[in-house]
């Protein structure tokens, strides 16, 4: 009997979306490297290309690592392993019983901001900044709307 045998399923299931999530930040990450160095308009080329066909993993991942790039260029933050992985996560998390807990300054705000581009462009659907805080929530509408702005969205 293997280990995973004993295993229960929501185990299970948590693993295999885990190592999904990996999966996809390895193709994030290695489109990060090739897009490094690209001036923003052909990076915003790049953007404009993926909205005609947005459909399959790769330019999914692509997408998320044009994102991650315009987001490091105008914030001068670059999205870490963790973050990419748990944006991923909660991406995927529609329909699944994933909860993330994210601690304080571990850059919730940004990962927010992120998702939110990544799930507007994505579904074409608004997207809202639910907070218990009003002043939190328009401090971030303002820090991040240069970055919304550079991908074709509004705050």
């Amino acid at each position: 009997m293997k280990a995973s045998d004993d295993m229960q399923p929501e185990f299970m299931v948590a693993r295999e979306v885990f190592t999904e999530a990996i999966q996809f930040f390895e193709k994030v990450d290695a489109h990060s490297k090739k897009l490094f160095f690209l001036a923003e308009p052909d990076l915003k080329q790049y953007l404009d290309d993926w909205k005609k066909k947005p459909e399959d993993i790769e330019a999914q991942s692509r997408l998320w690592a044009i994102l991650r790039e315009l987001f490091r260029r105008t914030h001068q933050i670059f999205l870490h392993t963790a973050q990419i992985i748990n944006a991923y996560l909660v991406s995927k998390s529609r329909n699944k019983k994933i909860a993330l807990q994210i601690k304080s300054g571990e850059g919730q705000s940004v990962l927010q901001a992120y998702l939110m581009a990544v799930e507007a462009l994505c579904t074409g659907r608004k997207q809202f900044n639910v907070s218990d805080s009003v002043l939190a929530a328009e401090q971030n509408a303002k820090r991040f709307a240069p970055f919304f702005e550079k991908v074709g969205l509004t705050c």
